[in-house]
């Protein structure tokens, strides 16, 4: 239950504000005032990195006073030095001393050995008061107040408790801050509480290992469930693995290590034939995934030296007459996502959280026989090494489908859509696809999107005010588009790992794809009408205009006039009347011509005037459209967009942001950081990337860089050690019968012993191992009450074996003096017989 780490001994001297010209540069963007490295992984911490940027001071209130843009920017309403979210130096260095006084106060309270009346003279005597934060209030008898946050005062009740709960008032940033200091102290953090409410959030502090279990609503953190989510593009266990291995075994060249084998074998005691067994599975699968991609990009690259294939004649041709005047406005409401049985609803909408309802969704979409198919994907984006899909949204059919990529056995089964989305046949409908849908499809599940109309491109071709889908929406006439921008500002941006889903998260996914396939037919409509639907009334009226005159100069040629009885003639010529229409454009015959065309109907127009006929053509095929040079090219970016498939970005160990900030931190003198810790921290991300391999998953689903420069920093020899730097350590280290968590741990100890490092023994210890001594005391009033003292049970050291406990060593000391006066003892008395003879 106690047992002993040992952790490097760092230089935990003041942080203070050097100085110098070119020591505080600001990305461009960044906040004003640079947090505390938050290493740790966990919750609040879970988005937390070293933020100083190249050239800053790595701490709260940033660096030299004589650099160009050591000037703070002000935010609207003047504001003072800092940001309203961040510290400043002194109050870093105040949160500091209070953890650090936290830590020793209760480590002294709980399990100092001493007895009852030791203890009771050090409270009377003050042993336990007068200890103040930069010189100001007691911070043992009275709360202290650290910026505009109230921390709790460190009474004995506190100190005794298993654990602490810091303000609620903290902002996400300045948690991020404060944990890390708790990383740097050596205690034990978590958050906890309640995300949905304001100020619900706070951090809970322990010096026991077995502290935080007693916090309610303690929050473990959102996580990707990586052993069972494998990315397509590196796992190891494709099922076209096992041809290319018959290939490689045939081939004379093939090498004994590309082979395929097994992800990780367990049985295997040897760390190093893991890595070269799944080194040679890597290389093999890279192989196979190479191939797939050419294969897929070659599908994509032919429509786009040929766009005009992405228009189908049997179901690409545009009705100008029936879309004139349509819009969005037509459409029902969406109801709301209770349930897919729901026969209330308008629009049928499917939740897909099982393999099954994947099976079915994928044969409802095939059996329909879809010409396109809207879709959209929501995912985690940290960064570019730490990426995930969690939701894909599919509308076929006026029917959606909510897939819920992250419930059991979902993920695997999302490559049933991979014939669909290669089939040249169904158009594939998004909105600004380049950004996340296609790399995270390629990246997740193998799946290419060939035939595809990007909204997003028909929109800038359109030269619409607005480019994003909510705002174009609102365009064509969604009469519920402030609810869909609503939702767009609340869950855009939201952690979408997050489960179970909620009802307007939902909502918000089935808005992102429900109305594409409308919004592609209204696109393509205003893309083409000014030159097929405009252009062709005005050229039809003026070839009429043009047969008309001609038509009215035949009919007024020269007609003789009939004889006479006497057989005389006029002898001139008389002209027929004729009347020409109002408007000029077409000739009417007068009623007593000689001369006038026998009217069959068939040369009179829909206002019952002879001529060409004026009804407009409004229909259109796809060889038509084809020749449209605005829509083709608003269809080839569509395809060149599905192109940016993902392209693995290799992580730079010496390039992380939390690496380079220790290392400033060190020049600083405010750490201490030397070529032992690079070296073992070069060598932990190595292991990082053979770890991922064997697993077959990206390296940054094993732990991050982060958490690896704070295990150099601390280098923790003890699982239980190892979560005071993250209290819930990601899945593959947390994980037992892979025994990952023992590896790092092995690789820190083996650079301890290599480099001799001197270490503290730093105890680690369980709240469950105090004894509670109960006391009866007479109160002022006369009346008795009952006060709690605790001592520690048991607790062991690192020099000594871990299975020893305190009162066995008590035992042996006692019975080593008592053999000790003994022996005096009896060489006093040899002695004196000596003296006496």
């Amino acid at each position: 239950h106690c047992c002993c780490v040992a952790s490097s001994e760092t230089n935990m001297g003041r942080w203070r504000r050097r100085g110098g010209g070119g020591g505080n540069r600001h990305k461009p963007g960044s906040n004003d005032d640079f947090e505390q490295t938050a290493l740790s992984p966990n919750d609040d911490q879970s988005t937390a990195r070293a933020s100083a940027p190249a050239g800053s001071h790595p701490t709260g209130g940033g660096g030299g006073s004589g650099g160009r843009n050591h000037r703070r920017r002000r935010g609207k309403g003047g504001g003072g030095r800092y940001n309203h979210a961040a510290f400043g130096d002194h109050d870093v260095e105040r949160i500091r001393t209070y953890l650090t006084a936290y830590r020793q106060r209760a480590e002294h309270l709980c399990f100092r050995e001493q007895s009852e009346d030791e203890r009771d003279h050090n409270e009377k005597s003050g042993d336990m008061q007068g200890m103040e934060i930069n010189g100001e209030e007691d911070i043992y008898s009275n709360p202290i107040k650290i910026g505009k946050h109230e921390f709790p005062a460190l009474t004995p009740d506190n100190l005794s408790a298993p654990y602490l709960s810091l303000p609620s008032t903290l902002s996400s940033r300045q948690r991020r801050l404060v944990h890390g200091l708790c990383v740097d102290v050596g205690l034990y953090h978590s958050g906890a509480g309640n995300r949905s409410v304001e100020n619900g959030r706070h951090i809970a502090i322990s010096i026991h290992y077995d502290g935080l279990e007693h916090v309610p609503n303690l929050s473990k953190p959102i996580s990707i469930p990586v052993t069972r989510c494998m990315p397509w593009y590196y796992r190891n266990d494709h099922v076209g693995l096992s041809s290319l291995e018959a290939e490689s075994r045939q081939s004379p060249n093939a090498s004994s290590d590309s082979v395929a084998t097994p992800i990780r074998n367990n049985s295997s005691s040897n760390a190093d034939d893991d890595d070269a067994a799944s080194a040679g599975a890597a290389r093999l699968n890279r192989k196979f995934v190479l191939e797939a991609t050419a294969q897929g990009r070659r599908a994509i690259e032919s429509l786009i030296d040929q766009p005009g294939r992405c228009l189908r004649d049997a179901h690409d041709c545009v009705d100008f007459a029936e879309l004139d005047g349509m819009d969005l406005s037509q459409d029902a409401v969406l109801p709301n996502p209770v349930s897919d049985d729901d026969s209330t609803s308008d629009v049928v909408w499917v939740l897909v959280d099982t393999p099954e309802k994947m099976e079915q969704c994928v044969a409802d979409i095939t059996e329909s026989h879809v010409s396109e198919i809207g879709f959209d994907l929501e995912c985690y984006n940290r960064s570019k090494y730490e990426q995930a899909s969690c939701l894909i949204q599919l509308s076929a059919d006026g029917k959606d489908y909510v897939i819920d990529t992250l419930a059991p056995g979902v993920w695997d089964a999302v490559s049933l859509l991979e014939p669909i989305f290669s089939n040249p046949s169904i158009v594939k409908i998004g909105h600004s696809v380049t950004g996340t849908d296609v790399p995270s499809l390629h990246r997740d599940f193998g799946l290419f999107i060939v035939n595809c109309f990007d909204t997003y491109e028909a929109a800038k071709a359109l030269r619409l005010r607005t480019h994003g889908l909510s705002g174009i929406c609102e365009h064509y006439g969604l009469t519920t588009a402030a609810d869909y921008s609503s939702l767009k500002k609340e869950y855009q941006n939201t952690d979408w790992r997050r489960r179970p889903l909620t009802e307007p998260m939902i909502q918000y996914g089935r808005y992102d794809c429900h109305f594409l396939a409308k919004l592609r037919m209204l696109m393509i409509r205003d893309l083409t009408r000014s030159e097929l639907w405009d252009r062709t009334t005005t050229d039809t009226e003026e070839e009429a205009r043009i047969v008309a005159a001609a038509l009215a100069a035949t009919l007024r040629s020269p007609v003789r006039d009939a004889d006479d009885g006497d057989g005389s003639s006029t002898g001139g010529f008389s002209r027929q009347s004729s009347t020409v229409s109002d408007d000029g454009a077409y000739f009417t015959a007068g009623e007593e011509s000689d001369l006038s065309f026998e009217d069959t109907g068939e040369n009179r127009s829909e206002n019952g005037r002879f001529g060409i006929s004026s009804k407009k053509r409004s229909t259109f095929s796809a060889r038509e459209l084809r020749m449209h040079a605005g829509l083709m090219r608003a269809i080839g970016l569509s395809q060149e967009a599905c192109l940016r498939l993902w392209k693995d970005p290799r992580e730079h160990a010496t390039k992380n942001d939390a690496f380079i900030a220790i290392l400033k931190r060190s020049a600083y003198g405010t750490a201490y950081w030397d070529d032992g810790h690079t070296a073992l921290y070069v060598q932990l991300a190595r292991w990082r990337e053979n770890v991922a391999r064997r697993e077959g998953t990206y390296p940054g689903a094993v732990c991050s860089l982060d958490l690896l420069v704070s295990v150099c920093r601390q280098k923790p020899t003890l699982y239980l050690a190892l979560r005071k730097i993250d209290y819930f350590l990601p899945a593959l280290l947390d994980d037992e019968e892979r025994g990952y968590s023992a590896e790092l741990l092995s690789i820190v100890q083996s650079s301890i012993v290599e480099n001799g490092d001197g270490h503290n023994a730093t105890l680690v210890r369980s709240y469950n191992d105090r004894i509670v001594v109960k006391k009866t005391i007479m109160g002022e009033n006369g009346k008795a009450r009952v006060i709690e003292h605790v001592s520690s049970k048991k607790y062991a050291s690192a020099k000594d074996d871990l299975d020893n406990t305190s009162s066995t060593k008590r035992i042996l000391r006692v019975t080593i003096a008592a053999a000790a006066a003994v022996g005096l003892v009896a060489l006093i008395i040899v002695g004196s017989k000596k003296r006496r003879r």
